[in-house]
């Protein structure tokens, strides 16, 4: 008897069905994996702000107030003034509110390399990134900036990267077309950033963040609108607030909100580094237009689909929606303003914060 053998084997067809197939499956899957990836980031998020909270509250009982907006002498000097604003009570030291939280954010090792008069409203210290002095960042304590771009270095323990400062939904270390953010705050309804320029390969050992405090609407705005300073916030520049200043009540109002501190569509221009994130305003809304406005250095922002997270005065952690464009006057303009002012009298409707 004669056996005949075949060799089994897919024909061509048969190949590109079955590779069809698992074209059109791992199309249906990825999806779902982004939005499970994405709640785990934003959950992630959720929690860091709430971590911020809590160690807010955990300065004020250690120290019987929340820690400033920023901190700025008026007898502040640089060594380069040529590099900032040139007014008096503008040379630094440039020290934001998250600076203050270190140890409370198990960062006490960062903590301890500061100097002290980095915290002193009377100080004589000027601005953080402009003031160390230019030694090799393997044999002396301060990074050289190539080129003398800021006239010096700066310091080592701006250099510590604090992964619970960053949204993981974001990446702020690919960045930027302009360069770093190192002061940031609300005064007098305007906003101040001074900013290290890129090249990037120069700032990228700074450590950057995507959260920053709540100055209210424009912060202390004494030389803006009754109806702007009437939603003044918890951070101001050199600011004393203590949780009972908060009249509206803790679980109403904003203490520290989302920043992309650049375009969310798009090239990014700047980043935020936490060692100058201050306090931000809200009166320009959170837009999200891909066209025309789309998120900018002066906005609250959030890598997250519709929505930035805020961590409230109580610590909880509140998402609130996005809106198409800045609508001033309207009534989900109010609510914000009055959820991010920190006495206003204001009864918020929470529908118009959840809602576009």
């Amino acid at each position: 008897m004669i056996h005949r053998y075949r060799k089994l084997a897919f024909t061509l067809i048969e190949l590109l069905v079955v590779i069809a197939i698992i074209a059109i499956l791992i199309g249906l899957l990825l999806p779902a994996v982004q939005k499970v990836r994405e709640a785990a980031n934003r959950a992630s998020c959720s929690n860091n702000l709430h971590q911020v909270a809590i160690a807010a509250h955990n300065y004020e009982s250690a120290n019987m107030r929340l820690p400033p907006g920023l901190v700025m002498s008026i007898n502040a000097v640089n060594v380069n003034p040529q590099y900032v604003y040139p007014t008096p009570g503008y040379a630094g030291p440039y020290t934001g509110c998250l600076v203050f939280l270190l140890p409370y954010l198990e960062q006490q090792a960062t903590y301890d390399l500061i100097p002290r008069d980095m915290f002193d409203p009377n100080t004589t210290e000027g601005a953080w990134g402009y003031n160390t002095p230019p030694f090799d960042f393997q044999k002396g304590p301060g990074y050289t900036w190539p080129g003398g771009i800021n006239g010096t270095g700066y310091p080592i323990w701006s250099t510590t990267k604090i992964k619970s400062l960053v949204c993981p939904s974001d990446d702020p270390y690919d960045y930027k077309t302009a360069g770093v953010i190192d002061a940031y705050w609300t005064e007098q309804g305007s906003i101040w950033i001074d900013y290290l320029w890129n090249p990037p390969l120069e700032i990228d050992p700074i450590g950057l963040t995507n959260y920053i405090g709540c100055a209210g609407a424009k912060g202390d705005a004494v030389d803006d609108s009754a109806l702007m300073q009437k939603y003044a916030g918890v951070f101001l520049k050199n600011g004393r607030a203590r949780i009972s200043d908060i009249k509206d009540g803790t679980s109403n109002t904003l203490l520290f909100g989302e920043t992309l501190a650049g375009a969310e569509y798009g090239a990014r221009d700047f980043a935020l580094t936490w060692a100058g994130s201050g306090c931000m305003p809200t009166s320009y809304e959170l837009v999200d237009n891909k066209n025309n406005p789309s998120p900018q250095w002066y906005n609250f922002s959030s890598k997250h689909p519709g929505i930035v997270q805020f961590a409230m005065g109580d610590g909880s952690v509140r998402r609130i929606t996005k809106v198409g464009a800045r609508n001033l006057g309207s009534p989900r303009w109010y609510a914000f303003m009055g959820a991010s002012g920190k006495r206003d009298g204001d009864v918020v409707d929470e529908s118009q914060l959840t809602t576009n």
